[in-house]
């Protein structure tokens, strides 16, 4: 959930580290990151609840497949998350045991 932009002016991305976790709890949040949004400017994210906590359910399957956004599950703020495997590439890496085949 982002909750705040802004100018980054003088702000270089290790000067915030320090200050995100005293931001978290303050906020009652789980942990809050910094991304770039633009050159010189960024968002404060806030999670405020870890979405993996608990089992999701399946997707229930469509009878039409549209494979240029695939639903594979959902965001961390709830919202849908597709794949696009029509005209492109999918490339899926990560360590060993985190979940790369239950992607697929």
């Amino acid at each position: 959930m982002p909750i705040a932009q802004g100018r980054a002016t003088g702000v270089g991305g290790g000067s915030t580290g320090g200050i995100l976790a005293s931001i978290a709890h303050g906020f009652r949040g789980h942990l809050c990151r910094v991304r770039t949004s633009k050159p010189g400017a960024v968002v404060r994210e806030l999670v405020r609840r870890d979405a993996l906590a608990q089992p999701m359910p399946a997707l229930s399957i469509p009878d039409v497949t549209y494979l240029r956004a695939l639903p594979a599950g959902r965001r961390e703020d709830g919202a849908s998350f597709a794949i696009r495997l029509q005209g492109t590439h999918l490339l899926i890496a990560g360590a060993t045991g985190a979940g790369k085949g239950s992607f697929l």
